[in-house]
């Protein structure tokens, strides 16, 4: 490609003539590779909006061959939750993933399920449309034992905001199927919901429950559910007390988080100065909340503690005398996992 003198690029660039057809060519190329983006780009667009691939963005698994066509009862109910094959891992989800199911969702389909499975017809009737009282009658007519019978339950009180009894619905499914991580994850959900904070954190101690939940998701869900208190004791309790103690709280409950430090700690009789941080409704990941914690702090040395962390009496005043004798920046400490 021949390469113009400077002084020549400068003549040009004040050539009229020259600078109208660069900008028509310009033009034209701009044309040409919008119509090859606009055929190329929409499958690929729709899977970075939606999450899923494209070809499932139609809620209608026929167009996909016969490989997603539901065949069985755990085909269909994936289909009717979540409008994804089953084939998805679903290991992580609970009720808050429920899609807004499209009135004549299974119709569409060209082919009913009811005949085959009729346990679904009376979740379908609940889910698309809004028959609750109906749709557990229904339900409660199967045995208890029947898989997903009780899960559907759960389901329908959901959608009613009846989280008590969609507690006890997924608890029940939990109890006959212990290998349904759906069930597990969302009675620790309803329990939240039904502010029933010490269920909620009794599920999760149980190894069972929590192995359905990643570390983090446990780790909010632990904020959650106020299994921080304990923890107020064993800072208090400390050989060489702290001067301020801040709590970064994120997520859905975070404001609710807040009051309950200030509720907890109103009448301390230590000379810790407690400080509550709302992040907002947003969960955040343990570093962004923990700088958001060392931006508010008004001392110079900082100790970081996990939720459901046990520190020693000593922690506090060994970490310190460790800094000092050894003149270090920053100390780490050993933690002991408990199962």
């Amino acid at each position: 490609m021949p390469r113009f003198p400077i002084q020549h690029l400068a003549d040009l660039s004040r050539d009229r003539r020259f600078l109208i057809r660069i900008s028509l060519s310009i033009v034209v190329m701009s044309v040409a590779l919008s119509l090859v983006l606009a055929l190329y780009l929409p499958r690929k667009v729709s899977e970075l909006v939606e999450g899923t691939p494209a070809e499932f963005t139609e809620r209608s698994p026929v167009q996909n061959g016969s490989e997603s066509i539901p065949t069985s009862i755990d085909d269909w109910v994936f289909w009717i939750r979540f409008q994804l094959p089953q084939h998805f891992d679903h290991s992580r989800l609970d009720f808050r993933a429920l899609s807004d199911t499209e009135r004549g969702f299974i119709p569409f389909l060209g082919k009913s399920p009811f005949g085959e499975f009729p346990l679904l017809e009376a979740y379908y009737l609940g889910v698309v449309e809004g028959g609750v009282e109906q749709a557990i009658e229904g339900l409660k007519s199967f045995p208890e034992n029947v898989r997903y019978r009780n899960e559907f339950i759960g389901d329908i009180y959901i959608l009613d905001q009846d989280y008590q009894s969609a507690l006890q619905a997924y608890t029940d499914e939990a109890k006959h199927y212990p290998k349904s991580s759906y069930a597990h994850r969302s009675a620790v959900i309803a329990a939240l919901r039904d502010e029933n904070r010490e269920k909620a954190r009794n599920l999760l101690t149980q190894p069972e429950v929590a192995e359905y939940f990643d570390l983090y998701e446990q780790i909010n869900l632990q904020a959650d559910t106020h299994a921080w208190l304990p923890l107020l004791k064993d800072i208090e309790s400390q050989t060489l007390t702290p001067k301020e103690v801040i709590f970064a709280f994120n997520g859905p409950y975070s404001q609710e988080n807040s009051s309950e430090l200030k509720r907890a700690t109103r009448n301390n009789s230590t000379s810790i100065n407690y400080i509550a941080i709302d992040l907002g409704e947003k969960y955040l990941f343990p570093g962004d909340a923990r700088n958001k914690g060392i931006e508010a702090a008004t001392y110079d040395l900082v100790g970081f503690l996990d939720v459901k962390t046990k520190p020693v009496k000593s922690w506090l005043e060994d970490s310190l005398s460790t800094l000092h004798t050894r003149a270090l920046g920053i100390a780490f400490g050993k933690t002991k996992y408990i199962p």
